[in-house]
């Protein structure tokens, strides 16, 4: 059983560096909107601690610099102050709290290498009397700075520089497999010995958890999978891959197996979600006929040799992509399930003749002059006929009967449904997502405000 993958709240790396922009912006406007993005992260999940505080003092200090418009005491602000200082301190060193015998806030905080007024602030805004507002307008700042370096800072290798890492582990393999090919090294052993030193190197950089984050993007990028040479990639979807890269790659792919269970599963669904990318970088230059090649290399492998590179696959995480969003790349692939599966072969047939049927539609359109025409004349009179077929059932209505009179206001007038350009539409089947993305649900930031003022007014 696979184990549970760690869950956050942000869509991607890319959302969580924006909202990060925006906390630490100079304008007003932005820092407001990453408060708001980070209470709909609340509304998905466990957010942490950090994150949480950063948003709190900066709320508290967009409620300090706009305190002119509204009407807020200095007690007040002290308060916002004194109680956010209070939650950030105790959160912060509370997890650091494992000893049978409580450990005082003071060493807790230096091991966190947290500054020791800190603590103090939070303890009179506690216990004593309530810190100026000089002083906790400072301290906020230098809280938001402690904050920005050993929690926001700190988490960026992850997304950089450690990319950068697990890249150059990589490219150091590739040049040293290439090399020991060439010299045809009689002792395997020795040559298996030095590539899995290299190999090693990937384990304190890659995790189960991050593989499909970390790793798989720096596999499919071009240069290691997909080669720099536009003549060594694939030409066309009948391309295999050729057996020098085979043995370049087979070892690497198989050794990521061995070590992270589902990277066979992983790297498989990431290949099929890139031939649906809509990218000049990926369409171009035979970037997705060579992805094609690969994923064809691997099921074939998968299906006729007793002891395949990954073990076990879960067919399933190939065909789902491929079936909900048909193209020439995935039709291809659907070919090799229907080949060498023949379980499948009897589910997914229809599915596939239907795509085969859309592919033929999508490469022959209709011309326009080929539609039939109607002429005013011949329009009118249909019209004629249909407005006296539609009173046909009314005069058979018996005269006592009698009705209100129905009076459509301007919403009702109105109808979502409209008539779609005969050059933008596409077929689909009832089921599927018309443009094979998934849209997205998230609603307004002002909605969580709406929602705030509704609860403070009514209940």
């Amino acid at each position: 059983m696979p184990p549970v993958p760690r869950m956050v709240p942000w869509t991607g790396p890319e959302e969580y560096d924006q909202v990060y922009q925006w906390l630490y912006s100079a304008e007003s406007r932005l820092r407001k909107l990453g408060i708001q993005h980070v209470k709909m992260w609340m509304s998905r999940g466990k957010v942490p601690h950090a994150i949480l505080s950063t948003a709190s003092f900066v709320e508290v200090q967009l409620r300090d610099e706009l305190c002119y418009d509204e009407t807020i005491s200095q007690h007040e602000l002290q308060l916002l102050y004194s109680m956010t200082f209070t939650r950030f301190v105790n959160g912060m060193v509370d997890p650091e709290q494992q000893g049978v015998y409580a450990t005082s806030i003071a060493t807790l905080a230096a091991k966190l290498q947290m500054p020791l007024w800190f603590v103090e602030l939070r303890h009179m805004g506690t216990h004593e009397h309530l810190p100026s507002l000089v002083i906790l307008r400072k301290g906020c700042r230098q809280a938001l700075e402690w904050l920005n370096i050993n929690y926001w800072m700190s988490q960026k290798p992850l997304f950089s520089q450690r990319l950068n890492e697990i890249r150059d582990v990589v490219l150091e393999y590739k040049r040293t497999k290439k090399r020991l090919l060439k010299e045809q090294m009689s002792d395997e052993s020795q040559s298996l010995a030095t590539t899995n030193k290299i190999l090693k190197k990937l384990n304190k950089l890659v995790s189960l958890e991050i593989i499909s984050e970390s790793l798989i993007p720096v596999l499919l990028e071009v240069g290691i999978l997909v080669p720099t040479g536009y003549d060594k990639r694939a030409q066309s979807l009948d391309y295999e891959i050729p057996t020098d890269r085979s043995l370049l790659w087979h070892p690497f792919l198989y050794y990521c197996y061995t070590t992270w269970s589902r990277f066979g599963d992983e790297i498989l669904s990431a290949m099929c979600e890139r031939l649906s990318e809509e990218d000049d970088e990926y369409e171009q230059n035979n970037y997705s006929l060579t992805i094609v090649a690969w994923i064809k290399h691997l099921l074939i492998i998968h299906y006729k040799q007793s002891a395949p590179i990954f073990g076990s696959i879960e067919v399933e995480g190939v065909l789902e992509p491929c079936l909900r969003r048909p193209n020439v790349y995935t039709r291809s692939i659907l070919q090799v399930l229907l080949d060498y599966d023949n379980v499948l072969e009897r589910s997914v047939t229809p599915f596939v003749k239907y795509i085969d049927k859309m592919l033929t539609m999508k490469c022959t359109p209709v011309p326009i002059s080929d539609l039939p025409r109607i002429t005013d004349e011949e329009l009118n009179n249909e019209i004629v006929e249909l407005t006296t077929k539609a009173r046909r059932p009314l005069e058979s209505v018996p005269m006592d009967m009698t009705t209100q009179p129905l009076t459509q206001t301007d919403n009702q007038t109105e109808t979502s449904w409209k008539l779609y350009d005969i050059n933008d539409w596409k077929p689909c089947p009832i089921g599927c997502l018309p443009n094979g993305h998934i849209p997205s649900l998230e609603l307004s930031v002002t909605t969580n405000e709406d929602a705030e003022s509704f609860v403070n007014k009514y209940l």
